[in-house]
């Protein structure tokens, strides 16, 4: 056996692996710092968290005013709740900017036919009333980035489904 051959078997030997021995643990990276805060939330309050509220900034917003005059459907019973629905989904039917998305309805006031305002017309008598709302868009390019930092936050078997659209601001009555 020449230097060379010597050389090259020593070099084999030194690289020998074992295929009996269990194999390296390799990381698979961490958790998103969201899920960490939730699990750490969770752990200290011994509570589960079901939800999670974010904040858009104001500078990604817009707020359109918007207001229809809705008939009641059966205005001898009184304005109902598919009757403020209605007027709801109505309210929105404005022209919305490619670059935008709806995020959100906050109804503002309500006036009967007789230009009473009401807090909540459901059950008052009268054949029509105003809905004024507030229409609020949001940057769709900033939505898209904010829906994905909490798809990649929330384990997907922890929620069935999750929108980022689900964003509510509470007033009054919540109305369908």
């Amino acid at each position: 056996m020449n230097v060379k051959d010597m050389a090259v078997n020593a070099k084999l030997e030194s690289e020998k692996v074992d295929v009996t021995l269990p194999g390296k643990d390799f990381s698979h990276g961490s958790l998103h710092i969201m899920t960490q805060t939730i699990r750490e939330v969770e752990d200290i309050s011994n509570l589960q968290v079901n939800s999670a509220y974010t904040t858009i900034p104001g500078k990604y917003i817009t707020i359109v005013q918007n207001s229809i005059v809705k008939d009641a459907k059966d205005k001898f019973a009184g304005i109902s709740i598919k009757d403020v629905a209605s007027a709801i989904i109505q309210v929105r039917d404005i022209e919305i900017p490619e670059d935008k998305v709806l995020i959100d309805i906050v109804p503002d006031k309500f006036i009967l036919e007789d230009g009473k305002p009401v807090e909540d017309p459901v059950g008052k008598f009268s054949s029509n009333f105003t809905l004024t709302a507030q229409i609020i868009l949001a940057e769709k390019e900033y939505i898209k980035q904010l829906t994905s930092v909490f798809k990649k936050a929330v384990p997907k078997d922890c929620f069935s489904h999750f929108t980022i659209y689900s964003l509510h601001i509470r007033r009054r009555r919540t109305y369908p």
